[in-house]
């Protein structure tokens, strides 16, 4: 939250963000390596998740298991392992996304080969990670400085 000084009687007030308004978080440089030794430099902003969102993150985890596991309720015989299994692959997932308190807001970069733009976004925070250059299909290792 940002602090507005009041020029004439020097008290300060604090500036609430609307609702509504997108958060964007810290901005970090990164650099972006191809296989073949090229590199080059983009940004990314990571944010930080508060309770309610990685409540709702986990939540929606947890529901692909337990609709896994309602759509395998009518199958006779199937049913005694699938849906243990559908229950806790809901539960593994939801602990995994409460784990991740930090999130890939968006990020820009260029592909050191093509030089093409490349634009990510929501991603889960790790600070290597590999991906594709949308143009020539090269693969990028990405890393958060």
């Amino acid at each position: 939250m940002s602090e507005n000084i009041d020029a004439t009687n020097g008290e300060s007030e604090q500036k609430k963000p609307e609702k509504g308004s997108v958060q964007r978080g810290e901005k970090h440089q990164m650099r972006v390596r191809s296989l073949d030794g090229k590199e080059s430099e983009g940004s990314v902003w990571i944010r930080s998740l508060n309770f309610n969102e990685r409540l709702v993150f986990g939540l929606k985890k947890l529901s692909i298991g337990i609709v896994l596991a309602i759509v395998f309720l009518p199958f006779p015989g199937v049913h005694f392992v699938m849906v243990p299994l559908s229950l806790v692959l809901g539960l593994v997932l939801f602990i995994y996304s409460w784990s991740n308190a930090l999130r890939i807001d968006h990020g820009l970069a260029s592909c050191p080969r093509c030089q093409s733009e490349l634009k990510f976004k929501n991603l889960t925070y790790k600070q290597e990670f590999k991906d594709r250059c949308s143009s020539c299909l090269h693969e990028l290792r990405f890393e958060i400085l």
